[in-house]
């Protein structure tokens, strides 16, 4: 995925979906940093793909997780910029919010 993401760095999906492969893989620094190179290139409907679950607001659940609570609320903000309706991703930033 990542030799893609070097043949093909201006194209959303492969940088989409190598953040999906580092969020599977924990390793939501690298997550936040594609998912960040993706949001440059998507249209407005892949923004509000990148706000869920299998983007920025994967990766605030990861940092949340692994008790990086001020890295989660600024992933749970960006979730937020892309997909301001989110309802899911506005609790939990609600919940990052209250413990930090």
């Amino acid at each position: 995925m990542k030799q893609a993401a070097t043949v093909s760095p201006k194209s959303f999906q492969v940088q989409y979906l190598l953040g999906r492969a580092y969020l599977g893989l924990e390793r939501y620094d690298d997550a936040f940093r594609t998912y960040e190179r993706a949001a440059e290139l998507a249209s407005d409907g892949d923004r509000k793909q990148l706000g869920g679950a299998f983007g920025f607001g994967g990766v605030g659940d990861g940092f949340a997780n692994a008790g990086r609570t001020r890295d989660a609320i600024r992933a749970y903000d960006r979730a937020l910029q892309l997909d301001p309706n989110n309802t899911d991703v506005q609790q939990k930033l609600a919940a990052a919010r209250a413990k930090g």
